[in-house]
């Protein structure tokens, strides 16, 4: 049992709490994911309250909306296309073997010759 510290509103004191280590655990993972779920979530929500607040085309104008829509759909398709294949080309560049190349030529494995036997 692990002792805690709470304050007494009625009594004007600090009174102590035992805690179980069921209740220590259960209050550990809800902070935990409180505290990694909530900048997500504000971020999301901060995100489409941003793109709703600037709508470049209002309600009266609901003709040119899917057009935009469609834009920058494609845009964004576009963007995480092209953002996977620079990631997918910095992960396989060879470039340490490259640099060590350029430096240290010795260092690279290759040019290994067994003699006959």
């Amino acid at each position: 049992m692990t002792l805690g510290k709470r304050y007494n509103v009625l009594r004007n004191r600090i009174d102590s709490w035992e805690y179980d280590i069921e209740q220590l655990l259960f209050g550990t993972i809800l902070f935990t994911l409180w505290a990694f779920l909530f900048p997500t979530i504000l971020a999301y929500y901060a995100l489409f309250a941003m793109v709703r607040l600037h709508d470049p085309f209002p309600i009266s104008r609901v003709s040119y909306q899917p057009v935009f829509v469609t834009q920058m759909r494609f845009l964004t398709i576009f963007l995480h296309a092209s953002m996977e294949t620079l990631l997918a080309l910095m992960n396989h560049f060879p470039l340490f073997a490259l640099m060590l190349r350029a430096k240290d030529p010795w260092r690279l494995p290759g040019e290994l010759a067994f003699p006959p036997l």
